[in-house]
């Protein structure tokens, strides 16, 4: 994309790249275009900057924050493991995020 950071966005793009999963299973049940999602995420993250392979990439805060509180939402819902479902409930409860 052009980014020298990794934001919720990204993470968010991993999970639609995957598409397996309880997240994606989630938005197609809402009726979430997932390559609607993905275009429109990636048109606008997307730059034309180009990153030199061996450069330092950052974690944003928020990406950090967000992550934590993954473990959290499994422990909510007593589930023993973590799945991208728990991720896509982390990622939502931050607004501040595209």
């Amino acid at each position: 994309m052009g980014n020298d950071y990794i934001g919720l966005e990204h993470i968010l793009l991993g999970i639609l790249r995957d598409g397996e999963g309880i997240a994606t299973e989630i938005l197609e049940n809402l009726g979430v275009d997932l390559i609607e999602i993905k275009t429109l995420v990636e048109r606008r993250i997307r730059t034309d900057k180009i990153i030199d392979g061996k450069a330092d990439i950052i974690m944003l805060k928020s990406t950090e924050k967000t992550l934590k509180l993954i473990y959290l939402e499994a422990r909510y819902f007593k589930s023993q493991v973590v799945n991208s479902g728990h991720l896509l409930l982390a990622i939502l409860k931050d607004s501040d995020n595209i």
